[in-house]
């Protein structure tokens, strides 16, 4: 069976995560990204450049939304990238199993020089949760903590939430997987690494589930719905057909193997 890796990363509402003044970096940029830099090889920021704005493109249509901000000129997101992990934490902050954070309101993401596919999935997972505050107008503490890092998730690639669903059977046999309400009231902060690795993969595997199931249009109109004012249950109902979220986790067990 494949490993299942999990790149972790953080969410921020209320704190720039780039804490270094912006004139020690150096810059490069794109039509729809800036990117800050000291010592990065060139070669990184010339595919960090061209892989972002394939993601801006690709992540907007995998989750059949219909773009109505565009990030060009002084509106473009910003990409930090530190010169080692320790330097990243330092200035950022984040705990010592991050590989990334994104600032959802000024459109900032904040990594360092590492392995391109893993930085490439930390790219990905962070401009996904961009795109999908973005497209949602939705504001600090609306959208539950699990939907919101699955969709980040399913935005670095759909593959990896069956990986995540692999993973989560072999957890299962070992009573690791987490309940609907241990998913809806958990904090990362408050958990340890394993914890937080099952916290994330359940989340990707559930949203998953639902792209695999029930399609990207139905995907779209529970975000609809969500952009009405509609609480999780509602929103399901409506979009899925389901009765809330424990018809939800029931559904999604039984198509896991782990009912």
């Amino acid at each position: 069976m494949k490993e299942y890796i999990l790149i972790l990363s953080v969410l921020l509402f209320s704190a720039c995560p780039a804490r270094a003044a912006e004139e020690k970096w150096l810059t490069t940029g794109s039509r729809h990204f800036l990117i800050y830099y000291r010592q990065a090889p060139e070669g990184l920021l010339e595919r960090v450049s061209r892989q972002s704005e394939e993601y801006y493109t690709r992540i907007t249509e995998a989750l059949g939304f219909t773009r109505y901000n565009f990030w060009l000129g002084g509106n473009r997101a910003r990409i930090y990238i530190y010169d080692s992990a320790e330097e990243y934490r330092k200035y950022s902050g984040q705990p010592v199993w991050s590989y990334g954070c994104v600032f959802i309101p000024d459109k900032k993401i904040c990594s360092f020089s590492q392995g391109w596919d893993t930085f490439s999935s930390v790219l990905a997972h962070e401009i996904g949760h961009i795109i999908f505050h973005e497209c949602l107008e939705m504001e600090k503490g609306s959208l539950p903590l699990w939907l919101d890092e699955g969709v980040a998730c399913y935005a670095e690639n759909p593959a990896r939430c069956r990986e995540a669903s692999v993973f989560l059977k072999a957890a299962h046999h070992k009573g690791g997987v987490l309940t609907f309400d241990q998913l809806a009231a958990f904090i990362p902060a408050a958990a340890g690494e394993e914890s937080i690795r099952i916290f994330y993969a359940e989340s990707s595997s559930i949203v998953g589930y639902l792209f695999e199931e029930f399609g990207r249009d139905s995907f779209a109109d529970f975000c609809e719905e969500f952009k009405r004012g509609r609480d999780l249950d509602k929103a399901l109902r409506s979009a899925y057909g389901l009765a809330g979220s424990a018809d939800l986790e029931k559904s999604w067990r039984r198509y896991l193997g782990i009912l």
